[in-house]
């Protein structure tokens, strides 16, 4: 057994899910063919190899498929997508006199771009109202979070956030309607804030 496989063979030792898996395994193959108790084993064994399987180790990257959305005041359904989770720091040059071999850099203003959030329509039209006051003048500033998620057994676990405040929406997009289409009508909301702020969760 060369180092790799070693090193394999110490993970799934320390696996309970794999260990159970082995054992059950052994069971199995220790039970005669057809018999209906090895059947249920074999049942078992598969099952826990899927557990095994899909199980997520420390360090690997999370799905971006599982997130939450939260805007203080307003009851809103699940977003099917989000764009705009970014910061910007804008650079300052110097030049100072008699150094030609570089150019001094200073951090400046930090800019973040609009959050664009897309769901689609249901009965609830509090985005659109929420919207609406703004384009008449009636600005209510929210604070939100974007929320990242993960599959724990079996509920769903809050890994990090990532919240914002001072928002308000500048744009809003209906859906495109066409009689030959059966995609779901989706509403996109553009939401400006003034910052935002990653709050990670304890394990």
């Amino acid at each position: 057994m060369n180092r790799s496989q070693r090193i394999k063979s110490m993970k799934r030792k320390a696996d309970p899910y794999a260990q159970m898996a082995a054992q059950v395994a052994t069971q199995v193959a220790a039970q005669r063919k057809g018999d209906p108790y090895a059947q249920v084993a074999a049942q078992v064994a598969t099952e826990v190899a899927k557990r095994t399987a899909t199980q997520k180790r420390k360090g690997d990257p999370y799905g971006a498929y599982r997130f939450r959305v939260e805007i203080r005041g307003i009851q809103v359904a699940g977003f099917s997508e989000i764009r705009g989770l970014e910061a910007e720091t804008e650079v300052e040059e110097y030049r100072e006199g008699g150094v030609n071999g570089y150019v001094h850099r200073f951090p400046g203003v930090t800019r973040y771009p609009p959050l664009v959030m897309k769901r689609g329509i249901t009965g609830d039209y509090s985005l659109w109202e929420w919207y609406a006051g703004v384009n008449e003048g009636n600005i209510s500033r929210k604070q939100g979070a974007v929320i990242l998620l993960t599959r724990s057994q079996r509920a769903l676990k809050e890994v990090c956030r990532w919240s914002f405040n001072g928002a308000y929406p500048v744009k809003w997009i209906g859906p495109e309607f066409s009689s030959s289409s059966n995609e779901v009508a989706v509403e996109t909301l553009e939401i400006i804030h003034n910052g935002l702020k990653l709050v990670k969760k304890p394990d």
